[in-house]
């Protein structure tokens, strides 16, 4: 109102204003609005000298943004993939929301045999079960939407790795003078020895122990006794079973008490590095449920294998045509990269940097192998992970197999022209952490005729 005399005062004459939303006296519009839409409405204003104005408004409110759900995909394995009794299952995810971004470390999984796995991008496991797994990967975004991929795995035994022990076709022997009460039955087809009371018992396993040996179980227990164990003997005596028998827990101070039992009455894989703690020849496998005062404890021991670590377990090299090229920015600019030899190969020219996704959890046992060759030297060729920065953080995770430019990590080096060479690079050594890709550098801005394959790689915890 123009040419009043102040103060003024403010009405809402006709329409609605939004939910939430109020006029004070002096004008203000204030709150917070619950609905969407357009809302007309009618303002009166008039003066001390009792002068008035009116004005027709409309205020409208857009409906707030829908949160979108993640989005979550297993890439690895393939589904329908079978893998041996004690072999190396890694798991491999991304998971993305709109709003909140990157989501790939916040992915659980989870087996439909085995219940929970543990979560990240990545996970590495030898300890599934025996039998037909629905692996989940689950992701939930901050609004609690929530986001789930599944593939199928079978763990199969036989010849394609260690078979788990059928305890029905061993005889269980009592130990002498410890297996007082109790007893032991063999369950669940054979794949599972439960122990209760004050029981020891042996069977015939005639084993030769190496620094390579793992023994390998679910374990479960529903009642705390004195000593839970198992172990290798030679049909001695206590003082001699204390050296060789993994105690997972108990009351009492015996054995090797190295790995422990959460105590949480859930089954838990165990996976026991024999040959770290003594190598030898030994006749029984031998399983300790030993409870004197009260007699009650319990123990279950389930789908157990022996194995020597390294067998049956070749990590799978890269099938590049079932991955994307992705340039990296202002690098990749001339030349390019084609992908030869039914996948095992790439090959890069001119001066081209190329990525692929491989998310992966670099550790201090991570391994990079593969054969590569060179008939045209540039200025930097090299391999490595990355999270997708420039050349400046690029260079304190790429190797550099040859080239005229010091440049990246140069601990690992191509005899020029000598045709095809395996090359093993400890990734773990050098660098730990969670990445996104793999780089592969072909860089010769001066001549931009550089030359070099990668073939049959892989990436493997050694």
């Amino acid at each position: 109102m123009a040419g009043g005399a102040a103060p003024y005062t403010w009405t809402l004459q006709s329409g609605a204003l939004p939910n939430g939303i109020s006029l004070t006296s002096e004008g203000r519009l204030q709150g917070q609005p619950t609905q969407a839409g357009s809302f007309p409405f009618v303002v009166s204003v008039s003066d001390q000298l009792a002068a008035s104005d009116t004005a027709a408004l409309t205020m409208t409110i857009a409906s707030a943004p829908v949160n979108q759900p993640p989005v979550v995909t297993i890439n690895g394995p393939a589904s329908g993939s079978s893998f041996p009794a004690g072999g190396t299952v890694t798991l491999v995810g991304a998971a993305s929301d709109a709003e909140d971004g990157n989501l790939s470390g916040q992915i659980a999984w989870q087996s439909s045999l085995d219940g929970p796995l543990g979560t990240g991008a990545q996970l590495v496991t030898n300890g599934l079960s025996v039998g037909s797994h629905t692996i989940t990967a689950t992701v939930s975004d901050s609004q609690g939407a929530q986001s789930i991929d599944t593939i199928s795995v079978t763990i199969v035994s036989g010849p394609g790795g260690p078979t788990p022990v059928d305890f029905s076709g061993y005889s269980l022997v009592p130990v002498p003078d410890q297996d007082y009460s109790g007893g032991a039955t063999v369950e669940d087809g054979g794949s599972t020895l439960r122990l209760v009371g004050n029981t020891w018992k042996r069977i015939a396993y005639p084993y030769v122990v190496t620094a390579s040996t793992v023994i390998e179980f679910d374990y479960r227990r529903d009642q705390l006794g004195e000593v839970h164990g198992i172990g290798f003997d030679d049909g001695g005596a206590p003082p001699d079973m204390a050296q060789t028998t993994f105690a997972l827990e108990g009351t009492q101070d015996w054995g090797i008490r190295s790995y422990r039992y959460s105590g949480t009455g859930d089954w838990v894989r165990f996976r026991i590095p024999v040959g770290q703690h003594y190598t030898g020849s030994f006749s029984n496998l031998v399983f300790v449920m030993d409870d004197d005062a009260n007699a009650a404890g319990d123990e279950r021991f389930r789908s157990l294998v022996v194995y020597d670590d390294g067998a049956g377990k070749t990590p799978t090299a890269i099938n590049f045509s079932s991955h994307s090229l992705v340039p990296v920015p202002e690098q990749d600019l001339s030349g390019g990269a084609t992908v030869e030899d039914g996948g095992s190969t790439l090959h890069l020219v001119g001066n081209t940097w190329k990525r692929i996704a491989y998310p992966y959890v670099v550790t201090a046992s991570t391994v990079i192998e593969f054969d590569y060759r060179s008939d045209q030297v540039g200025e930097v060729h090299g391999i490595g992970f990355d999270n997708g920065g420039g050349p400046p953080d690029m260079a304190q995770t790429t190797f550099v197999l040859e080239g005229t430019q010091v440049w990246g990590i140069r601990s690992y080096s191509y005899p020029g022209m000598a045709g095809w060479v395996r090359v093993r690079i400890p990734v773990g050594q050098h660098y730990t952490g969670s990445f996104s890709n793999l780089v592969f550098v072909m860089d010769d801005d001066a001549n931009r005729s550089g030359d070099e394959r990668f073939r049959n790689l892989s990436v493997y915890e050694q």
